[in-house]
């Protein structure tokens, strides 16, 4: 693989903060400049798609991109108009979905985590209509709960930032979850971990909980344990103790009551049914 491509790659795989969305935004625009500047032959295109499966396996933007590629028939061409449509589709879809989801949001508190930019431009769309203030926990260990709060302030919201220990106590104070995704699977919902406390808190509390996400969230993939670095949450503590660092897990659909995506509002079988309808590249297919 040239080298270009494996560093296209290795930026995938090592950037921790951005959400699947954007990360995919960059992966096509890098991979279009690639494209329109080299030659390249199909067992080539072909690696560099299944690399990119691997280099964040619980991101469904980059797997569906990896997906259309491999469906294609590999040339310069192909990938290019590929490229420009994920670019066209990263470049809208958050804030399609953003105004759907603000239909449901009638004031009050919203209770989030995490960073999602679809969740941000749901946010914001709604305090345009209604006075809405945001509980979001910090998200930890990268914290990019503080960003998320930083960026919402300087659109004119109230943020309250709690610890992810009290997400349960900021949730009995809100009106409304609302959610990113990774990935939409056949299973759950892929997300940072605090996804699942904020489901379950908003059950316990009969709060109405949205999944905000576009259609390149939905995705036939498996999660996948990623160890991070354990250091991100501490080091050096004793020779017994072991960190597990974890970013990503999974909530099933039925702890949500809605998913909004940029064309409308699903319910659970629904966005089941928009997975278990995709095709599949047979170099991605696997045994059930």
């Amino acid at each position: 693989m040239h080298r270009e491509l494996g560093g296209i790659l290795t930026r995938a795989r090592s950037n921790t903060l951005l959400g699947a969305s954007e990360i995919a935004l960059k992966v096509a625009a890098d991979l279009e400049r690639y494209a329109c500047t080299h030659e390249f032959g199909a067992e080539e295109v072909r690696e560099f798609a299944l690399g990119l499966v691997k280099s964040q396996p619980n991101m469904a933007p980059l797997w569906n991109l990896s997906n259309d590629i491999l469906l294609s028939d590999l040339s310069r061409s192909s990938v290019c108009v590929i490229c420009d449509h994920a670019m066209n589709h990263h470049s809208s879809a958050a804030r399609a979905v953003g105004a759907n989801a603000a239909r449901f949001l009638k004031g009050g508190l919203v209770a989030t985590n995490s960073a999602s930019s679809a969740v941000y431009e749901a946010l914001v769309a709604a305090s345009k209509k209604s006075n809405i203030g945001v509980l979001l926990t910090e998200s930890r260990p990268k914290r990019e709960g503080l960003a998320m709060a930083k960026r919402l302030g300087e659109a004119g919201l109230e943020v309250t930032i709690f610890s992810d220990a009290s997400l349960s106590k900021a949730v009995s104070r809100a009106s409304a979850v609302l959610v990113g995704a990774d990935a939409v699977t056949s299973s759950g919902v892929v997300a940072k971990v605090g996804i699942m406390n904020l489901a379950l808190s908003a059950k316990e509390f009969g709060i109405e909980s949205f999944v905000c996400a576009d259609s390149s969230k939905f995705a036939p993939i498996k999660l996948v344990d990623v160890p991070r670095p354990g250091r991100e949450i501490a080091s050096s503590i004793h020779p017994f103790v072991r960190v597990e660092n974890l970013y990503f897990e999974e909530v099933p659909h039925s702890r949500f009551s809605r998913f909004v995506t940029e064309s409308g509002v699903l319910d659970s079988n629904e966005a089941r049914d928009i997975v278990a309808k995709k095709r599949i590249a047979r170099e991605l297919m696997t045994p059930d």
